[in-house]
């Protein structure tokens, strides 16, 4: 009995008769084995144990912090009228709250979660995606896996801060009541 010509490409549904026979016409991918991944290994060869951290520190990234957008850090008075109407009807401040940071409660809600509205207002004081959930969410209502996911974990890390002490365990490292200037340069980086 004469053997088929293999096929190249694989069939759309399985054998209707299943066994435990080689094929008589196998089939084959069309993609070449094994693939590259698009995201860098920590390790030449793969391993089955446990690692340490769940998210390990990629160390020679370097992130480039948003642009700071300073309104955000002038006085309510100082701040033109239509400005204060604006960010009053949309984004809920006034004297006090803005005067004192992360005290309004859109703070600490993430780009995605804001209104088209709040969008708008925030987007005309300056801010896009990156600069609010930096600026003014600092981040805080990602978790650990989405900041280690943009490479940002390096720089927590440098201020204490772990999967652990982010998620609400352990509480917040020393450092988060440390004043600006009582940072060391690596930390301010």
């Amino acid at each position: 009995k004469a053997l088929k010509t293999p096929s190249t490409t694989p069939t759309q549904s399985p054998s209707a008769k299943p066994s435990d026979q080689p094929s008589s016409s196998p089939t084959t991918s069309s993609k070449p084995s094994p693939t590259l991944s698009s995201k860098p290994s920590l390790s030449a060869s793969p391993t089955y144990s446990p690692t340490k951290t769940q998210f390990p520190t990629l160390v020679d990234y370097k992130y480039k912090r948003p642009q700071r957008v300073d309104i955000r850090w002038t006085p309510w008075d100082d701040l033109d009228l239509n400005i204060r109407i604006e960010v009053r009807d949309a984004l809920g401040y006034n004297k006090h709250n803005w005067n004192n940071l992360k005290t309004n409660d859109v703070e600490k809600l993430r780009w995605s979660d804001l209104s088209e509205r709040k969008k708008a207002a925030a987007t005309m004081l300056g801010f896009d995606k990156w600069s609010w959930n930096c600026w003014m969410n600092n981040f805080e209502s990602f978790s650990w896996k989405q900041l280690y996911e943009w490479e940002l974990t390096p720089y927590l890390e440098t201020l204490g801060w772990n999967s652990q002490r982010w998620n609400g365990q352990n509480g917040p490292p020393i450092l988060k009541e440390n004043r600006w200037d009582d940072l060391t340069n690596e930390q301010r980086e």
